[in-house]
């Protein structure tokens, strides 16, 4: 006997309704599901584009040459459907499905595949198969529910929130289109409507998992790290995390100000090991240097040094140094006085023979020390550094020229 879809006058209004929202469901969670690689999400988006057509093929019946396509399709695009939705499920809570869940679901395709393309409607062997694949809907129903019933016996969060908010829910309307097949012998399609009270508590719940996991990682590794951070012997410290220890030694903007070596205002030198990660973030710990307080810190007393820097900001940036190791800075600028009187050190950061303008071009007959910063290495009493030139580099060049008292 065949089963005519008879449309009441509802019947069409309905039907785009929950395509429509079938479209929403399948636009959210198939970007989400291709943003994160989620195939969870990925099957109900999938399930939620197969439902949307079946509603689509019901609502426009009457564009198909017979209610048997019509009913073919339908039928095919539920199975299909709802299979992707137990697929969905049963990769969220695989460890407690039974393992032929999928063997189960593949062979309730075949069945209802064959009977959609091989066999006439009406027939009695096309009634017996239907009566089947009716009678497998609420088998794996039952399978759905065994399954979340475990994980919440097991403490899942995520099946605690969704078998009453929405799985026993969306029983409702597929009880309803059930009851209305068999009492009344009409159809009147509410799987997208099903498929929406499952969905959406389903996303939300799952997200809220996801992100409350995604905490308790952060927690994990914020105890990992703090644990880490104890076992070094001097205070730590990182950008963008206020630090006590920081702002009463070097200011509340010492973020913006860090270096290699620092002066605190309880008067001593720190060192400041510092590890930086690409996405713009710095670690590191405080190392007091009390041998190296004092004299050592201002270990360019007594000096004069020339600074041939032809940038403003360059010349300022390393005028800063020096002057903070205490010594006594004289512009030059990209030329060179041709009198002197003379430094005890030049930086410089041309190339060597712009020095000859001096009356002598024998540069050792100076006994003048230099430093030269970027270009070609040249002849004579001097140390050859990378530009653009750092602080430390400098330090090192200069230690290395000078003889400390201890």
């Amino acid at each position: 006997m065949s089963r005519p879809v008879v449309p009441l006058p509802f019947l069409s209004t309905f039907n785009l309704l929950q395509a429509g929202a079938m479209l929403a469901l399948m636009e959210v969670f198939g970007l989400d599901a291709l943003r994160r690689k989620d195939r969870v999400v990925g099957r109900l988006a999938i399930a939620a584009m197969l439902l949307m057509l079946r509603h689509g093929v019901v609502a426009f019946e009457y564009a198909f040459p017979s209610p048997t396509v019509v009913e073919h399709l339908q039928a095919s695009l539920t199975a299909l459907g709802f299979m992707a939705a137990v697929l969905a499920l049963w990769r969220a809570f695989q460890p407690y499905f039974w393992g032929g869940t999928p063997v189960l679901a593949g062979g309730f395709l075949l069945a209802n595949l064959v009977r959609s393309l091989l066999l006439p409607l009406g027939t009695p062997l096309e009634v017996w198969v239907h009566a089947v694949i009716l009678a497998g809907y609420p088998l794996f129903y039952g399978v759905m529910l065994l399954a979340l019933l475990r994980a919440f016996r097991a403490n899942d969060p995520l099946s605690r929130r969704l078998l009453i908010g929405g799985f026993l829910l969306a029983l409702l309307p597929l009880l309803g289109e059930g009851f209305c097949l068999v009492a009344l012998n009409r159809r009147i399609p509410m799987s997208g409507l099903a498929m929406l009270l499952m969905a959406v508590p389903f996303g939300v719940s799952r997200y809220w998992v996801i992100g409350h996991r995604y905490e308790e990682q952060l927690q994990v590794c914020q105890a990992q790290r703090n644990g880490w951070r104890r076992l070094i012997s001097g205070p730590t410290w990182c950008v963008g995390e206020p630090s006590s220890v920081m702002e009463s030694l070097f200011g509340e903007d010492w973020s913006l100000r860090l270096q290699a070596r620092m002066p605190g205002r309880d008067g001593r030198l720190y060192r400041l090991h510092r590890v930086d990660w690409k996405e713009g973030g710095s670690l590191g710990w405080l190392e007091r240097l009390d041998a190296d307080f004092g004299d050592h810190e201002r270990f360019l007393n007594g000096w004069a040094v020339a600074v041939g820097v032809e940038e403003p900001r360059r010349s300022q940036r390393i005028e800063d140094w020096l002057r903070r190791w205490g010594a006594e800075v004289v512009q030059w600028g990209a030329v060179p006085p041709r009198e002197g009187p003379f430094p005890s050190l030049i930086l410089w950061d041309q190339e060597p023979s712009i020095l000859r303008v001096w009356r002598e071009y024998d540069l050792e007959r100076r006994r003048c020390r230099w430093i030269q910063i970027g270009g070609a290495p040249g002849a004579g009493p001097h140390i050859h550094l990378e530009a653009p030139l750092e602080e430390t580099p400098l330090r090192e060049a200069l230690e290395s020229l000078l003889v400390f008292r201890q």
